[in-house]
């Protein structure tokens, strides 16, 4: 929301729910049990694949020079295909 500069009402309105609806999402436990219709909606608002969503990578501060992620689409738009590999630095 903050790097599209959305406000709550917004992002509510183009999801197409309330305010009070949409700030429960923000909270794990009401998340985890969106619909993949509603996943879906958030996903094209912010141009990133459903699974950006579901996933997090946590990547030490001592191996960020070390380690390249690259993201390539697949076939299928709700899917991305996630490439972890060592970076050349030689």
């Amino acid at each position: 929301m903050t790097l599209q500069e959305m406000g709550v009402g917004d992002l509510a309105s183009r999801v197409g729910i309330s305010k009070r609806k949409l700030k429960k999402h923000f909270k794990p436990e009401y998340f985890q049990k969106l619909s993949l219709k509603v996943l879906k909606k958030y996903s094209i608002i912010f141009d990133i694949p459903v699974v950006s969503m579901l996933q997090l990578m946590i990547i030490k501060q001592e191996d960020k020079d070390k380690i390249s992620v690259e993201y390539l689409k697949s076939d299928n738009e709700s899917f991305i295909i996630t490439k972890i590999g060592l970076k050349n630095n030689g």
